[in-house]
């Protein structure tokens, strides 16, 4: 597995066990702000990637936005720094 599938798989299981994470999901934000993992130094350090919320844009009448993924340059992982 390399090493973006296993962030991606942190952020997943820590969205998992978060409820809020739904609710969030469900409307549109502000381009540039967190979905998850929730902003603290332990998380961007352990968990090493996050993911933001991105543009907004209307399709077929419906208004969506794009999620971007983003490591994080306080992560304790070597090999995620390097990239």
């Amino acid at each position: 597995m390399g090493i973006l599938n296993k962030v991606l798989v942190r952020i997943r299981q820590g969205a998992e066990r978060s409820s809020s994470i739904i609710q969030a999901l469900k409307s549109v934000h502000d381009a540039g702000g967190r979905v998850t993992p929730a902003r603290s130094s332990r998380n961007d350090a352990q968990i090493g990637g996050r993911l933001d919320w991105g543009t907004k844009f209307t399709r077929d009448g419906q208004q969506y936005q794009n999620v971007n993924f983003q490591l994080n340059k306080e992560a304790q992982d070597s090999s995620i720094k390097g990239l």
